[in-house]
């Protein structure tokens, strides 16, 4: 399955978990954390390709946050997750 996840307009926590909830499929118990999106990665699903886009901008706005976000995701394909991303 392949999705594009546009960051540009993202300002927020909040506003970042909204997009992820709106362009994955993810399951209802979604926490919005970043715990919960390293369960949900983690959790059996077909592959995901996923691409980034205006990831500069969601930096730039979240800083740590957003490098605490990436990484998860790195964790998260460490771990065995079916996640393809253009990192």
């Amino acid at each position: 399955m392949q999705f594009t996840v546009d960051l540009s307009r993202v300002r927020t926590k909040t506003g970042l978990h909204r997009v992820l909830i709106k362009t994955l499929p993810f399951p209802a118990h979604y926490g919005k954390n970043l715990d919960a999106l390293y369960d949900v990665l983690t959790e059996p699903h077909d592959e995901w390709e996923i691409r980034f886009v205006g990831t500069e901008q969601a930096r730039t706005r979240l800083g740590d946050y957003f490098d605490s976000f990436w990484q998860t995701l790195s964790d998260a394909k460490d771990d065995g997750a079916a996640i393809r991303c253009n990192k």
